[in-house]
């Protein structure tokens, strides 16, 4: 998957969950300058509100004029697409998006590079492999919401219709 895609056609915590299986065994790539502040584009930012009041207190900010801090935020790389999970100030970033702002200011902490062919999805869930060598080989699934199945395939992890 080499194109970037728009998360306004998915739901953000479904989207935040699958990036977050599909890192499960990658590594780490520590920003060597995390405390860089950047501006990062809004459409490359899941997020999602759940408390309203902070919510509209962030909206509100951003009317009066006021910047917001810069957010600290996790990078996942799925070949030339990056998206960014915020690690605080999810409202923030979400009056942000409401207000049309192309930009938020963030602070890179790391990437993961994720490899979704390695994963592949069935009726069941979302299956990998981990281990070294046949006898040592062991198989995981985690179980999944219709939203969180529509994401994955959409990142390019393998849909099988059964398993043997």
């Amino acid at each position: 998957m080499e194109d970037q895609l728009d998360l306004a056609q998915y739901e953000a915590p479904a989207f935040s969950r699958a990036l977050g299986l599909l890192s499960r065994f990658e590594e780490w790539e520590e920003e060597p300058s995390k405390n860089l502040v950047r501006a990062l584009s809004t459409s490359q930012i899941v997020s999602y509100t759940y408390k309203p009041y902070r919510f509209f207190r962030a909206v509100e900010l951003i009317q009066r004029g006021v910047t917001l801090p810069a957010v600290e935020m996790v990078r996942y790389v799925v070949g030339e697409a990056a998206y960014y999970v915020p690690s605080e100030d999810w409202h923030g970033i979400e009056a942000a998006k409401t207000l049309k702002l192309q930009t938020v200011l963030g602070k890179v902490a790391g990437t993961y590079r994720l490899k979704p062919a390695r994963y592949y999805l069935d009726p069941l869930g979302l299956w990998w492999l981990t281990g070294q060598g046949l006898d040592e080989l062991r198989e995981h699934h985690a179980r999944l919401s219709q939203a969180e199945r529509q994401v994955l395939t959409a990142l390019g992890v393998i849909t099988l219709a059964t398993r043997q």
